[in-house]
């Protein structure tokens, strides 16, 4: 089971009913893991999420893994909307950057 542990939508609106959490099996997260990361504008028709329920739903998905120092996986950091988002590859950058600040991170709070 994977647990969204924050959420920041910028409209304030409230999070989708069904993401607090997902069963890995149903979730995006799973192609993150399984590819190092995901770059999707519009997930209706991408065969990468077939079968999952959020397919269609969750429209725009980008995301990458959180790893440790070690390379242990920590999670995923993921952007996503509910309609078509096509995401720069600069942007995609600095959703990686930003991965790999919060894996030396969580690295830190696990050793206190």
């Amino acid at each position: 089971m994977l647990t969204n542990t924050h959420l920041y939508d910028k409209q304030g609106e409230p999070p989708l009913p069904g993401l607090s959490s997902v069963l890995l099996t149903d979730s995006f997260c799973q192609v993150v893991l399984r590819d190092g990361g995901l770059c999707m504008e519009d997930s209706t028709h991408d065969a990468r999420v077939a079968g999952s329920p959020y397919q269609g739903m969750v429209v725009a998905y980008h995301g990458v893994p959180i790893t440790s120092d070690s390379g242990e996986l920590v999670g995923t950091l993921c952007h996503f909307d509910l309609r078509q988002q096509l995401l720069p590859d600069d942007e995609f950058e600095c959703l990686q950057q930003a991965a790999r600040l919060l894996g030396a991170h969580a690295a830190l709070l696990a050793a206190a």
